[in-house]
């Protein structure tokens, strides 16, 4: 029945089946399928019987993007490394996913015949993977109890029996964890929405988003971490943290150095510091997992700051090029400050909070005997403090052009902006009792 018609299928000449579908096509597929005035479907790679156009369980509709999946959920959520923004088409059907996930997969646009159509977007491979990561922890827990038991979905009554899960089971569900989570934090390679996101946002959102979201995944990476540690040892999930971090850093390096567009820019700066936590999480022990929570902080006070200084160089250049940007110290002299203070802090000088925290990130990782690693890191951070100073300079220093606003600072951003840098070097120089107090039993929290 399509359009309220009663209709039967049939085969065109090119080997479509023309009539109604044996599945339910969600409104995106029945809209490029189905022709409602005309009362049909047209479905290639199908074949006709008892009145119904039979669609292949194990394919997809060639250049409609079909809502099928060729291969397994696994290679659903792993597929985000490969391709970025969607998923390959997989044997795990639309049905799977309504199942596990409670809603219909979004579908992309018919691209034609020849297109490779991908069924899944970042948002719904991310999804499938944090589910599952959930759901295999779970799973190991109740198998471990004998069956599902009082608090079963208790992260109190699973860490309590953390040691007796199945390490194999740990294992594949802790990986499906630095997939999603992974992604969500912008842990590179699945960082590539990151620089997007902070270039479209508006200026506080980005803020946002960079400084207090983002950290949020890490916070759900240190759950299943203080599992994996229990039920696996420290080396899996640790080695994992460790790889991914160092990855993160090294990729971003590059894209620092080249980039033109100033929030994109600072989004590649936010791949880097969320590797820098990973590896602080990697390197384990006290030092570590300590450097990596207050780096948590001292680059979410950091980035706000230099968020607030961003957007208001955008507002009176009106532009993002970093190439048309000159002489912001003269024309707004206070926030240019604020703003190059900012800057040396993500470059890790000090006396700002980030080289306190990036130091006892590279103290643990010597004391782990990660020389390697740590190397690595060290060089990266050199590359990096070179590039973004070059940029950063250039834009506070020189002479404005005659089209840019001068109007006078409002003093309403400079208190944020000023409270910011406050926060920022008093972490550089002392650590307050509170938060010591509060990081160490974080830190032991983790490290059980």
């Amino acid at each position: 029945m399509v359009g309220g018609k009663p209709v039967s299928c049939g085969l065109r000449p090119s080997g479509e089946c023309v009539g109604p579908f044996d599945v339910e096509l969600g409104p995106t597929w029945h809209s490029t399928l189905c022709d409602e005035a005309a009362g049909y479907c047209v479905a290639p790679e199908a074949h006709c019987a008892d009145g119904w156009c039979h669609i292949p369980p194990r394919s997809y509709l060639s250049g409609y993007g079909s809502d099928r999946f060729e291969g397994s959920a696994l290679d659903a959520a792993i597929s985000v490394v490969q391709r970025g923004f969607y998923v390959q088409e997989t044997e795990f059907t639309r049905g799977d996913f309504v199942a596990l996930m409670g809603y219909e997969p979004q579908a992309t646009s018919a691209c034609g015949s020849d297109c490779p159509v991908t069924g899944v977007t970042l948002f719904e491979a991310v999804a499938v993977a944090n589910t599952m990561s959930t759901v295999l922890v779970y799973a190991a827990a109740a198998h471990a109890q004998g069956g599902v038991f009082t608090g079963a979905m208790s992260w109190a009554s699973i860490t309590a029996i953390a040691h007796q899960l199945d390490p194999a089971i740990v294992r594949i569900g802790f990986i499906f964890v630095m997939v999603g989570y992974g992604t969500k934090a912008g842990l590179a390679p699945m960082h590539m929405w990151l620089p997007d996101a902070h270039s479209q946002a508006p200026t506080p959102v980005s803020a946002l988003l960079s400084g207090v979201l983002i950290k949020c995944a890490i916070f759900g990476i240190i759950r299943f971490h203080i599992i994996a540690r229990a039920a696996c040892g420290p080396e899996f999930s640790g080695e994992l943290l460790m790889v991914f971090g160092l990855v993160s850093v090294v990729v971003a390096t590059p894209f620092i150095l080249a980039q033109h567009d100033l929030k994109r820019l600072l989004g590649y700066h936010s791949v880097e510091h969320i590797g820098i936590v990973a590896l602080g999480l990697g390197f384990g022990g006290r030092l570590g997992t300590y450097g990596a929570l207050l780096h948590v902080i001292t680059h979410g006070v950091t980035k706000a700051l230099v968020f607030l200084g961003a957007g208001d160089v955008i507002a009176r250049y009106r532009n993002r090029d970093m190439r048309a940007i000159r002489g912001y110290l003269g024309v707004a002299p206070v926030a240019a400050t604020l703003l190059l203070f900012g800057t040396l802090s993500l470059a890790g000088l000090p006396p700002f909070s980030i080289f306190m925290s990036e130091l006892l990130v590279v103290q643990a990782g010597i004391g782990a005997g990660h020389l390697v690693a740590v190397g690595v890191f060290l060089v990266m951070l050199l590359i990096i403090f070179a590039g973004i100073i070059h940029h950063v300079g250039e834009m506070v220093f020189g002479v404005a052009g005659p089209e840019v606003s001068r109007e006078r600072e409002r003093v309403t951003p400079l208190v944020g902006m000023v409270l910011l840098a406050a926060v920022m070097l008093a972490l550089g120089l002392t650590i307050p009792a509170p938060l010591n107090q509060l990081l160490e039993q974080a830190v032991e929290v983790i490290l059980g």
